[in-house]
């Protein structure tokens, strides 16, 4: 989120606009499954690699785990269990080592 963007969300949830809507509307309209496959699209041009929301949602917490320890991620990704978090860990060593075997002269 961009600075430009910061006063009219902050306006929009607190000038009225947000109280005024009842509980069954949504704060952002439209179909989410829509926006998000728009997002995706979009991003999509930026980095070939992202396939869905599931590769950003694995690739924030990779990046997480990078800065933080296990149980701070946990906490941060809404794992249950430290199993869960402890996956993306896993992943990232497969990811390696596909990308040795790859690029390795003798892989």
């Amino acid at each position: 989120m961009s600075t430009q963007q910061i006063l009219p969300l902050h306006t929009y949830l607190n000038g009225g606009v947000r109280e005024s809507l009842s509980p069954k509307e949504e704060l952002f309209a439209g179909n989410k499954r829509n926006i998000l496959n728009l997002l995706i699209e979009e991003l999509k041009y930026i980095n070939p690699q992202i396939k869905n929301a599931a590769y950003i949602r694995s690739s924030v917490i990779l990046h997480w785990l990078k800065q933080h320890n296990k149980r701070q991620v946990q906490y941060m990704a809404g794992h249950k269990h430290i199993t869960s978090t402890e996956k993306y860990v896993i992943q990232q060593l497969d990811t390696l080592t596909d990308q040795l075997s790859h690029h390795h002269p003798f892989g």
